[in-house]
């Protein structure tokens, strides 16, 4: 790899980085759009691991999750984005290539499970959401029904952008 397309691919991954914390102080700043903030800084990340690989998109992600923390510690777009929107285009390459279809959907809605539990574990504890929910643990449920099929769409959303980039936008990105 020459030293030329080095420099290239760094200036790449600090602009896909900037824009996903841009994107993700928008989010902090609104409260009404600190979720769908995070899952649209999730697409730069696709971005960079279609332009640049699975190994520089992580480091986007770990660039944009670390700064936009720093900046914006415990808002719900910036945790939301560090503990699952930011890497799962990148966890979405590898979990793809399972062949097995159900497989495939059941590693994904483990994942994103978890990440849920460990959400309201930390909202709990932090915020103090379980002294506010009180008895109403159905909520909970309701809460992992809504997070599954918001995830259903997600990734769906996030294979179709990547293709319509791919057809779209990469050409014009390599000029």
């Amino acid at each position: 790899m020459n030293r030329r397309n080095q420099s290239g691919r760094i200036a790449l991954a600090g602009m896909l980085s900037a824009l996903a914390v841009v994107i993700l102080t928008l989010g902090s700043l609104v409260d009404v759009v600190e979720l769908s903030a995070a899952a649209l800084a999730s697409f730069a990340v696709m971005v960079a691991v279609l332009e640049l690989g699975t190994g520089w998109a992580v480091g986007v992600f770990a660039v944009s999750a670390v700064l936009s923390l720093l900046l914006f510690p415990m808002r719900i777009a910036t945790v939301t984005f560090a503990l699952f929107f930011g890497y799962y285009p990148v966890l979405k390459v590898y979990l793809d290539k399972l062949r097995v279809r159900m497989l495939r959907w059941a590693v994904k809605f483990a994942c994103f499970n978890a990440f849920l539990v460990l959400a309201a574990l930390l909202l709990g504890e932090i915020a103090g959401l379980e002294a506010e929910v009180g008895e109403a643990k159905w909520l909970y449920g309701a809460l992992l029904a809504l997070g599954n099929a918001t995830l259903a769409v997600y990734d769906v959303a996030i294979a179709r952008i990547s293709l319509l980039y791919i057809k779209k936008c990469k050409n014009r990105m390599r000029k």
